[in-house]
């Protein structure tokens, strides 16, 4: 299945659909994402990588790393926020309308 995925959407995976994505960034603009991952209290096998695809076709593993504890990464991102809707963020001469 392929689908565009706008700002703010959220999405989900199934487990029946054996949790298989692939997310790209087809337009020049800036794109982030966050994910968030939790097996089931039912599964018992866990795999500590993530299988991907590299540019010469082989199957490869990567071990996902984070850089802050998520408190610490929640309070970094509503700083950042902050900042922008103040204006202190945006680029200069232009101020962040509130809604």
């Amino acid at each position: 299945m392929k689908f565009t995925a706008h700002k703010s959407l959220l999405t989900w995976i199934s487990p029946n659909w054996f949790q298989t994505h692939k997310l790209w960034n087809s337009t020049p603009s800036y794109c982030a994402t966050i994910q968030c991952y939790q097996y089931s209290k039912a599964d018992t096998v866990y795999w500590p990588y993530f299988d991907y695809v590299s540019d010469d076709d082989t199957i490869e593993e990567f071990l996902p790393n984070s850089d802050f504890k998520f408190h610490d990464m929640k309070r970094r991102v509503m700083e950042e926020y902050r900042a922008y809707m103040s204006g202190a963020g945006a680029p200069a001469g232009k101020k962040r309308k509130r809604n």
